[in-house]
């Protein structure tokens, strides 16, 4: 708690995270008692646990899901919440349609999909889904991947939501923690608390129903909690673990002695890399510790260390043209962050495309707001 320079206002933050402000004036003596009314300062906040995030790619909009029961979506430009939706489970993952139209809310039982309307969700659609710990679409949106019962991944077409057997992977017999898409949407890495990276090809291996074994990756004793395939290198991974390093799938398998690890001081539970793949982002998601996010420069150099959460980091992700990072945390906290590339040599700019302000609305809302604009239109000519 604490008051402005002036007096005249007082500040508090509650036991769930809220940030609010409140009107104070000094009781001189015979006064009347005054009562502060509170406001929140900015937005509020969510009141647990973060445990989903995910990054619209046509609009500036991401969207958190929490163990609060709430999904938010946010406008990191503006930096203003736009809606915020209350459901009756936890939430443990969410995904962003690629269009900024629909959205993806895995609950302990199912995953709900959503439209975006103008000032809430319009929930449309369900599919069965138990302990969904992960979700992601594709780049284009046609597709997106879930870990069904926490071992297995099930591939569905979003418009008509089957999921064929061919498109039905097993293999990891432990938790997934990470599900990453190839950048043509051909297939996917995934990674999981088995120690073991896979990675599935939609197309190739279609008829067999299984994944491209050639490049199965393990490290014994080791449960695998996020990787990022490499920019432009096909089946290239990093990886972090809880052995405390960052892993190469291919320079680990070249190496005599696992020299293809980097050690690390803490056990890392996220990773972000950028399009250029010049630099890693890299979460702490150490229990007891800070959730620090360390940024690391090709060939794996740490060049710095940003204080962001005070509890384990839960999600990161980076927006599509690489200007911001996202961070979530058990702390409850979203951190945004401006990313700059001081050294642009050898990049290409690539044709700008403005972002979308289309929007979702029922047949209904509209109807209404036709019929209130005329209703004002004769008013105005009976004057």
């Amino acid at each position: 708690m604490t008051v402005n320079s002036t007096e005249d206002q007082i500040y508090v933050i509650t036991n769930t995270g809220q940030l609010l402000k409140g009107d104070m004036e000094l009781n001189l003596e015979g006064a009347q008692p005054h009562n502060p009314k509170f406001d929140y300062l900015q937005e509020p906040f969510h009141k647990g646990e973060i445990t989903g995030l995910d990054v619209c790619i046509r609009k500036q909009l991401i969207v958190t899901g929490s163990k609060d029961k709430t999904v938010s979506i946010w406008n990191y430009e503006t930096r203003k919440r736009e809606l915020t939706h209350q459901f009756t489970e936890e939430v443990l993952a969410v995904a962003f349609h690629p269009s900024g139209l629909h959205l993806l809310v895995a609950l302990t039982d199912k995953i709900q999909f959503c439209n975006i309307l103008s000032k809430s969700l319009n929930s449309f659609k369900q599919v069965t889904v138990k302990n969904c710990s992960e979700i992601r679409f594709s780049h284009g949106g046609h597709l997106f991947a879930a870990a069904m019962n926490s071992s297995h991944i099930h591939v569905y077409n979003f418009y008509t939501t089957d999921c064929p057997l061919p498109m039905q992977y097993t293999g990891h017999t432990n938790k997934v923690r990470c599900i990453d898409w190839f950048e043509n949407d051909m297939g996917f890495a995934s990674c999981g608390h088995d120690g073991n990276i896979y990675f599935f090809d939609l197309y190739t291996y279609k008829e067999q129903q299984k994944r491209n074994t050639d490049k199965d990756f393990n490290k014994r004793d080791v449960k695998f909690l996020s990787c990022v395939n490499i920019p432009g290198k096909p089946y290239e991974v990093y990886a972090v673990g809880s052995d405390k390093s960052i892993t190469s799938n291919v320079i680990q398998k070249k190496a005599q002695k696992g020299n293809g690890a980097q050690d690390l001081d803490a056990t890392i539970s996220q990773l972000a890399i950028t399009k250029s793949g010049k630099a890693l982002f890299a979460g702490v998601g150490e229990s007891r510790r800070p959730g620090a996010i360390q940024i690391w420069r090709f060939p794996m150099e740490k060049v710095n260390v940003v204080q962001a959460h005070s509890k384990p980091i839960e999600r990161l992700r980076m927006n599509f043209d690489n200007t911001h990072l996202f961070s979530v945390g058990q702390d409850g906290m979203l951190c945004i962050f401006d990313v700059k590339d001081k050294d642009p040599r050898g990049l290409k700019p690539e044709p700008s495309l403005k972002a979308s302000e289309e929007i979702l609305t029922e047949k209904q809302e509209m109807e209404m707001y036709i019929t209130e604009k005329d209703s004002l239109i004769q008013e105005f000519k009976n004057l």
